[in-house]
């Protein structure tokens, strides 16, 4: 495994969408089609996964996780600052995965769903991202 500081991330993902012209909205795609891939892996179809998304562009890797996820397992998203997604990006694959008929719930710290997330077969983490 390689680990990067976070300044080198988002020179990294800045090169890639000035020099490289990659739309941003690409690099969040391809990255949560990594994260399902990842899932599959480990998962049979039909299970129930978790991701817990904030609301910059790693919960809209998370989001789009989420959509690649979407026809295969039962996926639930935990809008973890109940703020939705802060970019164009983000908003997209957010109504996306509600278009595929994907279930987003506001997060509530109380309790009410540790049930939720004790049974989940897998969480993802997409809470906080390099910013």
């Amino acid at each position: 495994m390689k680990l990067a500081m976070p300044e080198l991330i988002r020179e990294i993902d800045r090169f890639a969408v000035e020099s490289c012209k990659i739309p941003l909205a690409e690099l969040i795609r391809r990255s949560g089609d990594a994260v399902a891939e990842s899932v599959r892996a480990v998962l049979t179809p039909g299970a129930a996964v978790l991701i817990l998304a904030g609301c910059g562009n790693n919960g809209a890797d998370g989001y789009a996780a989420a959509c690649a996820l979407a026809n295969e397992y039962r996926v639930t998203v935990f809008d973890v600052f109940s703020a939705g997604q802060q970019s164009e990006e983000g908003r997209s694959f957010l109504s996306r995965f509600s278009s595929l008929g994907g279930t987003i719930l506001a997060y509530d710290a109380s309790g009410a769903q540790h049930e939720q997330i004790a049974h989940a077969d897998c969480i993802v983490d997409a809470i906080f991202g390099t910013g």
